[in-house]
């Protein structure tokens, strides 16, 4: 599962998920915001490439060990808030991911926050984390454009674009990287949705931007961040 669209350094990593998204946020509708990632896209080649997933790695510890008491440092929305996912994984594998759409903090920072929360203990699909798994895992943030509906998910690339599926009030998500082929990512949300034989459920494309965690051999980079650009 190696991710090669741009953050793709991906290999494995962003490979992620099916009901990681927040059940309690509701998608906002695609005319309204269709383009709000744009925003976001200089961030890849800045500063917030190392250090978003970096405050998410210090937040999961934190929350793990009871030491979390407020945030590290403070990002703000650039201009608008966008969805976000966080995704842990262990070698080869998802080891658990949460995220939404429709983020209800003042701040990114915040949000990320938020979401790490979930991350430790609240994946349906995956047992709670322990500290003890911390060196194991490499983190991911995804940054993710308004979902908007297809009529055809033949037509998605499931290399460069996410796709949702949802059916009678319960949705799953795939990022870039988890579907080797078409066939298996549509075969996959029907099934982690309950979709009966012979039905398909509402899809959704959505843009992606995928801030994986830097690793030097099978150690997380420390370096410094990037200075002020």
């Amino acid at each position: 599962m190696m991710l090669r669209v741009m953050i793709r350094v991906l290999s494995v990593a962003v490979a992620i998920f099916g009901f990681c998204h927040d059940p309690l946020a509701a998608t906002v509708p695609a005319k309204e915001e269709p383009n709000r990632l744009q925003y976001y896209g200089e961030w890849i080649k800045g500063r917030q490439a190392d250090r978003l997933p970096r405050l998410a790695r210090d937040l999961v510890s934190g929350l793990l060990n009871n030491t979390t008491q407020e945030l590290p440092i403070h990002v703000p929305w650039n201009t608008i808030p966008v969805g976000l996912f966080v995704t842990a994984m262990k070698g080869q594998k998802v080891r658990t991911c949460v995220g939404t759409f429709d983020p209800a903090a003042d701040s990114l920072s915040e949000e990320l926050l938020n979401q790490c929360k979930r991350l430790v203990s609240s994946d349906p699909r995956h047992p709670p984390l322990d500290s003890l798994e911390l060196p194991d895992l490499k983190f991911f943030v995804t940054l993710t454009g308004t979902p908007q509906p297809v009529q055809d998910p033949q037509d998605i690339d499931l290399l460069q674009e996410g796709l949702s599926a949802e059916w009678e009030g319960q949705e799953a998500v795939l990022l870039p990287g988890e579907a080797k082929t078409l066939h298996w990512g549509l075969t996959y949300l029907k099934k982690q949705i309950g979709v009966p034989v012979g039905q398909n459920p509402r899809y959704s494309r959505f843009p992606v931007l995928v801030f994986p965690e830097r690793r030097i051999g099978k150690a997380i980079e420390t370096s410094a961040p990037h200075p002020e650009e």
